[in-house]
């Protein structure tokens, strides 16, 4: 089911719904943790934490306590969902021939023993089952006052603002850490200006833009984590098969690094 507002609703009760059956989703999603499942279950965690930051002023101190609900619930999935992209990542790096097949195959057999290491925490399953269990109660034990569209508007506005800020930071020190927090808040405005669109008219972005952006800058984070996870694995004993790979990664990040800021260039200047 689409992450949108009820037209019919009154709209805190259209809000209200939204995160609601998000939240249900989540948890019926996780309840089997596939790859897939794992997957679809951060990207609902991401939606709602968008949601909250639409309506932080209205949520006042709940913001906080199930902000962090969902922030953990995220982080305990991380590793699994993290495994998975280094493998699809690293498959990326060789079609692109930036390694030859002998590196690949090494390089693959690490990653793929990280993998099964990270496949034995079911507890971190539990917990975030636990999390997102806890975030929804007290979703559904919120009220919201008569929020009106000149709120949204002006939250949508908000979000824009600092996600244009971000750009600007990220294009003057293009750094991993810079770009990576510029994703956090082009995620976040797409997510509001798709869920609240139909209920404001025009939101000023394009939400299908900002998620072609999203994902450039998701795929130059996900080389980074690449880079990072296989050197936690072990790589950093391997000198020439770590050379390889980190100049292989320089090469990719350098070329989604022109493509992001020329996308945000478009979209924010």
């Amino acid at each position: 089911m689409a992450f949108d507002l009820d037209p019919r609703a009154p709209l805190p009760t259209s809000l209200l719904g939204a995160a609601r059956i998000e939240c249900k989703q989540a948890e019926a999603t996780l309840a089997e943790p596939t790859p897939a499942h794992i997957h679809a279950t951060r990207k609902s965690i991401k939606r709602l934490r968008a949601w909250l930051r639409l309506l932080r002023p209205q949520l006042a101190g709940q913001y906080r306590l199930i902000d962090r609900l969902l922030r953990d619930a995220a982080r305990q999935l991380a590793g699994r969902r993290d495994a998975d992209v280094a493998l699809q990542t690293l498959l990326s790096v060789r079609r692109a021939r930036l390694i030859d097949a002998a590196a690949y195959r090494q390089l693959r057999d690490l990653a793929s023993r990280q993998r099964r290491d990270t496949q034995r925490d079911g507890a971190a399953d539990e917990r975030a089952t636990t999390l997102l269990r806890a975030a929804a109660i007290y979703v559904e034990g919120l009220t919201l006052p008569d929020v009106g569209e000149s709120t949204l508007r002006a939250a949508l506005a908000k979000t824009r603002h600092r996600c244009r800020r971000r750009w600007k930071r990220a294009s003057a020190d293009p750094t991993a850490e810079a770009l990576h927090d510029w994703r956090k808040w082009v995620k976040h405005l797409a997510t509001q200006a798709q869920l609240v669109g139909s209920r404001i008219g025009e939101p000023g972005v394009d939400p299908a833009a900002l998620k072609s952006l999203a994902d450039t800058l998701g795929r130059h984070h996900d080389h980074a984590q690449l880079l990072q996870g296989l050197e936690a694995a072990g790589l950093a004993g391997q000198p020439l098969l770590h050379l390889r790979l980190r100049d292989a990664v320089t090469r990719r990040q350098q070329a989604l690094e022109r493509r992001a800021l020329r996308q945000g260039k478009r979209l924010l200047d």
